[in-house]
């Protein structure tokens, strides 16, 4: 037989070498572990039963006398496994087996060389554990974690070298190999309004014991910033302090924006509900103001004083009365009569305003698509759009610049027949930077001085673009100007016209014959007094 540190051929309990023989061989053929003894060629010299079954073959003589290096699937690493073995006395580590039949199976091996007492011959000795449903349960639990986007972690409390899984790695964007896994590499990574709170944390847990719970941000090296859910418990020996911190992280950053998204549309309802509300009271009180403020305009001269000053007033309140149908339009309490209209006629319609709007100082180029799809609009609304979107590119570009509009035909999205229409509003102004963009579809965020603008202008875009079924979205930078892509979809009837519609011509009342009544309906005392 072989030996190891000691003389396995010894006597041991009063047993005689022969008899120790004997027990230690019914021993190795008893075990649940596949064992193999080897010579120096790593030519099979004797297997116990449970090596036969692993390996999926009936009798010893069938494997016998072979080169150890056939039951592996993969000849190459075979041989370097072999050769290590020889050269250094011992191996451990994972091969893939070949079966009898051709089936593979994840094995762990562990060798070793010994010497034999009475020839002195060198014999190996391997024991074998098929890990192939360990391996399995491991491969789809990091599939598992991949899909959730959970990673494993650990760190050792006196040396604070942490331990990431690759998931781990992937979440935090570093590349495992170039990665200096401690503690200070890792707070580098958080990011820096949070990680004074997520040290401390980590501090408390190694101090008491207590498991932890932490949402925070982390950044990539790659400037991409990610929010994470973090679980993290002690392990202990014994009664004592945490000797290591094991848990799991995952990236919530989806979650996070969805739950963003949610609350920013709540908040939107509700003011749209609340601003609506307000101006559809304010514009009672201005039709008022208007009608009573125009009959006493005419009823006095012209070129008189007080006649000025109810001109100013009936003018300022005009001013107001747009801005009501500005708040009723983001509410989507204005009234729209969508039609099947060109948007290149529409634009180019609306041009001329624009010119007036935004001064000489800025040139308009347009660039419209040939044959676009008609889109379904009410055409003062997207003129509406024009107009917002041309005056904030102007108060952008205060010493002038380019303001540039152009269409463009999108195909269809996936799964869908429904053609698109693209709207791009661009100018070479000042840019925006991410927070403002962040915010800019915000109703009364605005970044223009007092009396300068009502913040209302992109929420408006936004409601009438989202009433169309279409979508609206920025892109911008500081220094790089701002362009505002808006995207409808293309009508599914016939175009009406291939005009922009103007508004609708009022219907025409034929005055009541002698005798009849006209019945007026409204539920403001001053607006019923003035229309009547």
């Amino acid at each position: 037989m072989v030996k190891g540190g000691s003389d396995m051929a010894g006597d041991a309990g009063g047993l005689a070498g022969a008899e120790l023989r004997g027990v230690a061989e019914a021993a190795l053929r008893s075990s649940e572990t596949a064992i193999v003894i080897a010579d120096e060629a790593i030519r099979l010299l004797w297997v116990n039963p449970a090596f036969l079954r692993m390996w999926g073959y009936a009798r010893a003589d069938e494997v016998l006398g072979r080169d150890g290096r056939e039951f592996w699937s993969d000849a190459a690493t075979a041989r370097e496994v072999a050769e290590a073995i020889v050269r250094d006395g011992r191996w451990r580590g994972e091969l893939m087996a070949r079966r009898a039949d051709g089936r593979e199976a994840a094995v762990r091996a562990c060798a070793s060389v010994f010497k034999d007492r009475e020839t002195g011959a060198a014999r190996v000795v391997g024991t074998f554990e098929d890990v192939t449903e360990l391996r399995t349960t491991q491969e789809h639990l990091l599939r598992a974690q991949r899909m959730a986007h959970v990673g494993y972690w650990s760190m050792h409390a006196a040396s604070r070298r942490l331990e990431w899984s690759d998931e781990t790695c992937r979440i935090f964007g570093v590349a495992p190999e170039v990665f200096p896994a401690t503690f200070d590499a890792f707070l580098a990574r958080v990011h820096p309004d949070d990680a004074e709170r997520v040290g401390r944390a980590l501090e408390r847990l190694l101090a008491s014991g207590t498991p932890v719970s932490a949402e925070y941000r982390v950044l990539r090296p790659d400037g991409e910033e990610r929010v994470v859910h973090s679980e993290a418990a002690p392990a202990t020996e014994g009664a004592g302090r945490p000797v290591e911190i094991r848990g799991v992280v995952q990236d919530v950053t989806l979650r996070v924006r969805l739950e963003e998204q949610l609350r920013q549309a709540q908040k939107m309802e509700a003011i749209g509900s609340l601003a609506g509300g307000i101006a559809h009271d304010f514009n009672n009180i201005l039709t008022v103001i208007l009608s009573l403020g125009t009959e006493a305009a005419e009823a006095l001269p012209r070129g008189s004083a007080v006649r000025a000053d109810l001109e100013e007033i009936v003018s300022a309140a005009s001013r107001a009365s747009g801005l009501t149908r500005q708040i009723l339009s983001f509410a989507r309490k204005q009234v729209s009569d969508p039609v099947d209209l060109d948007l290149n006629a529409t634009v180019t319609g609306a041009t001329k305003l624009v010119e007036r709007l935004i001064g000489e100082h800025i040139t308009v180029k347009l660039s419209l698509a040939r044959a676009i799809p008609h889109v379904r609009a009410d055409p003062r609304q997207l003129e509406q759009v024009l107009v917002n979107l041309a005056v904030n590119g102007r108060d952008a570009m205060p010493s002038g610049g380019m303001l540039a509009i152009s269409t463009f035909a999108l195909p269809p999205l996936g799964g869908t027949r429904q053609g698109r229409v693209e709207l791009v509003v661009r100018d070479s102004g000042a840019g925006m930077d991410a927070e403002t963009r962040a915010r800019a579809f915000e109703p009364f965020f605005t970044t223009k001085g007092p009396g300068r603008g009502t913040g209302l202008g992109l929420a408006v875009v936004q409601g009438i673009v989202q009433q169309c079924g279409g979508t609206v979205s920025i892109e911008s930078s500081p220094g790089r100007g701002t362009a505002v892509r808006i995207v409808l979809p293309a009508s599914a009837t016939a175009p009406a016209s291939a005009q922009p519609s103007a508004a609708p011509e009022r219907a025409r009342v034929a005055a009541p014959a002698p005798g009849r009544t006209i019945l007026l309906v409204e539920d403001e005392d001053p607006v019923r007094r003035v229309a009547a």
